[in-house]
């Protein structure tokens, strides 16, 4: 009984954690949407836009999904897919209910980690190689080519991810669509300010004329700046970041050490009237102090 209401305790702690997650990530995109809506207002007053409405955590999970790449192989889903349910049923026959929850509760934590890590590689790639990116359209338009199409040959001659993110836009020319707009979307679902920036100039000097070549130049001269700042940020903040991972990862090694070399001691706790209480307020709390972390690191970037 004990050891259920601790599996039960445990599964209840995760999913409170994945509601706070979920939670603060409604709030990012709602705030990012009300941006986008205001800057698309002051640029294109007088035009409509239409768009299909799906539900908040629906459209996040796919966009989520597409940051990682992990809609071009489909494949994948379906094998991560399969093998979830193979564990779930094996935790369910094995444990019980309490089995199930535990189980369940870190798969979805798995996934969510692997999914946001594998998101914020190929952002990071894409940023990368956005100055090449750029650097390919300034030199095909100094052999005189136009800009629609300096474009489209700088995605064709551009790696993956870059080149594989930017299909919408070749698919959206080739159907006769705007390449701005097209541009603009890619913006949104990479959350890559870059591209807003290009889009911006873009939208700019097709309203009020202008150099493209040198706003491009300029966008890509901040770009490299912004990169070189941002390494010398990094280098500066070392320390803390290590002192970060240690404070956070600390309790855990701590707790496994003692489980190793003295494995009745967590039966103590187990037999205990309180030892329920003193272990989901210890998750609760290296729980808690883990997000406080990761907030405090992610805000000094």
């Amino acid at each position: 009984m004990t050891k259920g209401l601790i599996l039960a305790g445990f599964a209840g702690a995760l999913m409170f954690c994945a509601g706070l997650l979920l939670l603060m990530i409604e709030r990012r995109v709602s705030r990012s949407k009300s941006v986008a809506q205001r800057l698309d207002a002051e640029i294109r007053p007088n035009q409509a836009v239409h768009r299909a409405h799906y539900p908040v955590a629906l459209e996040w999970g796919y966009r989520m999904l597409q940051r990682s790449g992990l809609v071009r192989h489909p494949r994948h889903l379906v094998t991560a897919g399969l093998i979830s349910a193979m564990i779930c049923t094996v935790a369910l026959l094995l444990r019980g209910i309490p089995g199930l929850l535990v189980t369940l509760s870190s798969l979805c934590a798995g996934v969510y980690l692997f999914v946001l890590w594998r998101a914020a590689a190929t952002h990071n790639k894409m940023q990368q190689q956005l100055p090449g990116f750029i650097d390919l359209i300034i030199r095909s338009m100094g052999v005189g080519r136009s800009f629609d199409s300096a474009l489209l040959q700088a995605i064709e001659d551009s790696p993956a991810p870059l080149s594989e993110a930017l299909e919408t836009v070749k698919r959206e020319h080739s159907l006769g669509g705007s390449l701005v707009e097209a541009l603009q979307d890619t913006a949104e679902i990479y959350r890559i300010k870059e591209l807003h920036m290009l889009t911006l100039a873009l939208r700019i000097n097709q309203r009020y004329g202008g150099s493209i070549k040198a706003m491009l130049e300029n966008i890509n001269t901040m770009i490299r700046q912004r990169e070189q700042a941002d390494r010398e940020l990094r280098a500066l903040t070392g320390e803390t970041r290590v002192s970060a991972w240690l404070l956070g990862t600390m309790p855990i090694a701590m707790a496994g050490y003692m489980m190793a070399v003295n494995p009745n001691y967590i039966g103590y706790l187990v037999d205990d009237p309180n030892g329920t209480k003193i272990i989901a307020t210890a998750v609760g709390l290296q729980v808690a102090g883990g997000l406080l972390l990761w907030r405090m690191m992610r805000s000094i970037r």
